[in-house]
């Protein structure tokens, strides 16, 4: 069996059997006759005011990309760093600045070499932090700040 859907039939949003049954066992769904499909609208992300004290480290993160991507910020994050230099920060934000964060929980200490990576990346002029939930207020204002 196969499609046997004609230019007319698709211009009225008609569709033969073997589009209908594909559709179905997909589970997807197929426009009306005479309706126009609609994206749904994405509702722009509003930071909290805060954070919960016990937030995990990739909720944490995860907050922090939604905030980012809002603002125009690219991000990366390494998932599989078993290959990887070890220490290096957590994520990296670009804009019209570089940015090169170090994420933990509140109660976490970074190790020496997250420590000394750092130092070194602040030494170099490359603009880093230690983020913790905690700090939630100044990430908003860094990552809503725009320079000239």
């Amino acid at each position: 069996m196969h499609c046997t859907c004609t230019p007319i039939m698709a211009a009225r949003s008609e569709y033969c059997a073997w589009c209908v049954e594909m559709a179905r066992r997909a589970g997807a769904l197929l426009p009306l006759r005479g309706v126009t499909p609609r994206l749904p609208v994405p509702r722009p992300y509003i930071p909290p005011a805060t954070l919960p004290d016990d937030m995990l480290e990739l909720l944490f993160m995860e907050e922090i990309r939604k905030l980012a991507h809002t603002e125009g910020w690219k991000t990366y994050h390494t998932y599989g760093s078993k290959k990887s230099e070890e220490d290096w920060p957590d994520l990296a934000l670009l804009r019209e600045s570089f940015l090169l964060v170090e994420l933990k929980t509140n109660t976490q200490k970074p190790s020496i070499g997250q420590t000394v990576w750092l130092y070194l990346l602040e030494y170099a002029g490359v603009e880093s932090f230690l983020w913790r939930p905690r700090d939630w207020p100044e990430i908003v204002a860094r990552l809503t700040r725009h320079e000239a």
